[in-house]
């Protein structure tokens, strides 16, 4: 029996969709090789908190705005000792000169990274009283909760994947499904973007009015595994 070239298209509604269509390839005449398509899209709380905020300053000599960028940017890594839980780093350092003005100008940006709010609100707020401006401050999917995710998800395609070939295209093809011959697995991450806003709260607990607030979003997180299955008779 020559191998047969079927096309077939379906919905499932159980949060993923799939796509077939059976091909002459080079298996052997009495098989059939299915190629479809099977998606899965979950949502995850945000868990990560960055945030960058950058110093500014202008004087009429070069040397005067250097010296005082790094004076507030020393100041602000030494105040980053009392937060061991914000990872802290130093990122762009620019000076020119602003010929209209005839003035030079320089700032520099301090990158925070943190899994406790409170800690990195309170980092971020002492730094605005000392000058620093905020330029970002959100919530986002760190690595560690992508990968979870993307280990849990495989595992979920495999298993519909495994019944598609199993309780749909065999019973269509009327063949047995005999093995995958390949899957190949790829996915997006999606994050909306919570931006900072002022904070005004009456509390108690150390929390200042210039400490920024975020409240964390979900990401939809998207894989798809386009799969090779072998039919046989």
């Amino acid at each position: 029996m020559r191998t047969k070239i079927l096309s077939l298209l379906f919905a499932l509604t159980t949060g993923f969709s799939a796509q077939a269509i059976a091909h002459k390839t080079m298996v052997p005449d009495t098989s059939t090789l299915v190629t479809f398509q099977v998606i899965s899209i979950r949502q995850i709380q945000q868990d990560e908190i960055q945030a960058s905020l950058r110093i500014e300053k202008n004087h009429t000599k070069s040397e005067n705005v250097q010296s005082e960028i790094n004076e507030a940017m020393k100041s602000a890594l030494d105040l980053s000792k009392k937060y061991p839980d914000v990872n802290t780093s130093t990122g762009r350092y620019f000076v020119y000169k602003d010929e209209q003005k005839s003035q030079w100008k320089g700032s520099q940006t301090i990158v925070l990274d943190s899994f406790q709010e409170n800690s990195i609100a309170k980092f971020a707020g002492e730094l605005q009283k000392n000058g620093f401006i905020v330029d970002n401050y959100s919530y986002t999917l760190s690595e560690k909760s992508k990968r979870s995710m993307d280990d849990s998800m495989r595992l979920e395609l495999i298993q519909k994947a495994t019944q598609i070939a199993t309780n749909v295209l065999a019973k269509g093809l009327n063949k047995k499904f005999m093995r995958f011959a390949q899957i190949e697995f790829n996915s997006q991450n999606y994050s909306p973007l919570i931006s900072f806003r002022a904070s005004y709260s009456n509390s108690n607990e150390g929390v200042s009015a210039n400490n920024p607030v975020a409240q964390s979003g979900l990401s939809d997180v998207q894989m798809t595994a386009n799969v090779n299955a072998i039919f046989g008779e």
